[in-house]
């Protein structure tokens, strides 16, 4: 069934553009109701609701998704749903998931002005005819241009707002968009390179987040998690630098699995590999013999560095009870989820946002992924970096960690 991304968008909470500007034009809000509204409209109610939300003095209208053409002149590639636009066109579209964004008067009035968003992340799945199976340089350029910036010319009218198009201020600002250093910055000898050895010209910005506005009228776009979006083959790891190979707190995870472990299939007579049985009154995947405690199949892989692990947690050490989560055991005989320490571990350490990755994308890490959540840390999924079990439950893993609120790089 071919991707509506104007439903997907709206049910995912993903990037379109919701209008509802404060005191501009067309979103006054009508006057506010009841004793004590600081706020000047009426509260919204906690939900697990999967939509928007807004108050009763307000409406929202969707603007600007991922895909819209921005509205410069003489390019404005229609948006394709079955991800065949090129990087070119992307170039000139809204890039996905957008965040922080202003809108900037271009006259008295505030029924006309500039939008000007970030785009922070991509979802590859979505943005690819072939999501991440094979990379090459045009997927990568497609990519770097779904990132960065936004400028849109947007107007009132009787039918609330409205894109110009084309419009002679509308402009992205992308991963490869080449960019002009200035102010004590350039010319210095960290802003050097083999390219540009003057030090006063760089490529681009993306995973643009947070974002803010200069007492004179300009935008500010903050990128985050940059580093995650660089690689290169493993042996190029061998000559990292100390700086190189930090990861903020790095905690690695290692099942260790007694030879007996309940989540055998091999302690079923009659079960086979894969099939569920009830163990402790919860449905229990069975597996082939793993991670048995001292065997090879236990270890950690060689060709990775563990030495940067601050912390090396093992799981599903007792009999009877199988772990997928870093933080917290599977339902054991009492019927409850012990905690397997980290949280508390991490909380001491002031950390408050987890990354994971690994193995297995719709077990172990997704699990780890939700109680994170739950232990209250804001999470984000690294996709690329994590395998499944079976593909055919990728669905139902982004559906789960859209209700968590976790975040898909």
């Amino acid at each position: 069934m071919p991707l509506d991304r104007r439903h997907f968008l709206l049910q995912s909470g993903s990037a379109a553009a919701v209008v509802a500007l404060f005191g501009q034009g067309c979103a006054v809000p009508s006057s506010p109701t009841g004793r004590g509204n600081v706020l000047g409209f009426t509260g919204v109610p906690a939900s697990l609701r999967d939509g928007i939300v807004v108050p009763p003095e307000y409406e929202w209208q969707l603007l600007y998704p991922w895909g819209t053409p921005t509205g410069v002149a003489g390019s404005m590639p229609a948006f394709a749903p079955d991800a065949g636009n090129s990087a070119d066109d992307q170039a000139v579209q809204a890039g996905m998931h957008h965040d922080g964004m202003h809108f900037f008067a271009l006259d008295a009035s505030g029924d006309r002005g500039l939008l000007v968003m970030n785009h922070e992340y991509t979802d590859e799945q979505l943005l690819h005819t072939d999501g991440v199976k094979a990379w090459t340089a045009e997927k990568v350029r497609k990519s770097l241009h779904a990132m960065g910036v936004s400028v849109i010319e947007i107007r009132c009218t009787g039918q609330g707002w409205q894109q110009v198009r084309p419009s002679p201020f509308a402009r992205r600002v992308h991963g490869n968009t080449p960019m002009r250093i200035t102010g004590p910055a350039a010319g210095t000898p960290l802003m050097r390179t083999a390219a540009n050895p003057a030090g006063d010209a760089v490529f681009g910005t993306f995973a643009n987040c947070a974002m803010g506005v200069t007492p004179w009228g300009t935008y500010l776009t903050c990128e985050e998690n940059f580093h995650g979006y660089f690689g290169g083959p493993k042996e190029a790891a061998q000559g990292a630098t100390a700086a190189q190979r930090r990861y903020g707190t790095v905690v690695a995870t290692q099942d260790w699995h007694p030879a007996d472990h309940a989540s055998f299939a091999s302690q079923h007579p009659g079960q086979r590999p894969f099939e569920t049985i009830l163990l402790h009154a919860q449905p229990q995947t069975l597996w082939p013999d793993h991670c048995v405690q001292g065997s090879a199949g236990a270890a950690l892989h060689p060709d990775v560095d563990w030495t940067v692990a601050d912390l090396i947690l093992r799981k599903g050490t007792r009999q009877q009870v199988d772990s997928y989560s870093a933080f917290r055991e599977n339902h054991g005989p009492d019927g409850t989820r012990p905690a397997t320490g980290l949280a508390g571990w991490l909380h001491e350490r002031g950390i408050r946002e987890v990354h994971v990755c690994g193995l297995a994308r719709d077990y172990c890490v997704l699990w780890s992924a939700q109680d994170a959540v739950k232990s209250g840390f804001r999470v984000k999924f690294l996709w690329e970096l994590t395998k499944p079990v079976t593909e055919a439950n990728d669905a139902m893993v982004r559906e789960a960690l859209g209700k968590a609120g976790i975040a898909i790089l």
